[in-house]
């Protein structure tokens, strides 16, 4: 794939307001970092990079294939998310506590949604959510779900990729 430093400058822009709405969360209460507002900001601006991203290729280069649109998009899109992501890390180590806060937080609401559905469990399974709710809220875990991440937003880099490719001009059709 042919990088484009505008990809990288969309992405790291997306991951700087991303670290920034995750900052506020946190400021707000460590819960708010759960919250399904931060959620659907971190993926509206992993969108709106992936989109600028393939707008600043087409427009320096006058044309955008298919298949570079979505290594673009993709890319920005990576690097956004990634930066939030590491963030999240970094928190982790200056805030001991944060970890234990968010599955504190986690473990409520599975409870809570537990008992919506009047299903219990017994404490063998209620210590293996515990178990794998730490695992996932660490440096590990986080990075293990960025990466699996990626194939949705290879999903999402190929719908706008489709939007905004632009065949060559001078190619014949």
């Amino acid at each position: 794939m042919n990088l484009n430093s505008l990809t990288l400058q969309q992405g790291a822009a997306a991951g700087g307001l991303i670290v920034l709405l995750q900052l506020i969360a946190y400021l707000i209460g460590v819960e708010m970092l759960l919250g399904s507002w931060l959620g659907a900001g971190r993926f509206i601006l992993v969108v709106v990079a992936m989109v600028l991203a393939c707008v600043a290729v087409r427009k320096e280069e006058g044309s955008l294939t298919y298949g570079r649109a979505v290594g673009q998009a993709w890319l920005a899109g990576g690097v956004a998310s990634l930066i939030g992501v590491l963030f999240m890390v970094i928190m982790g180590v200056f805030d001991g506590q944060l970890i234990d806060h968010l599955q504190e937080a986690t473990l409520v609401n599975i409870e809570k949604e537990m008992g919506s559905f009047a299903f219990a469990m017994d404490d063998g399974a209620m210590q293996e959510i515990e178990d794998q709710t730490r695992w996932m809220l660490g440096p590990t875990g986080q990075l293990f779900m960025w990466t699996i991440g990626m194939l949705f937003w290879l999903l999402v880099a190929a719908i706008v990729g489709a939007i905004f490719k632009r065949p060559n001009p001078a190619s014949i059709h």
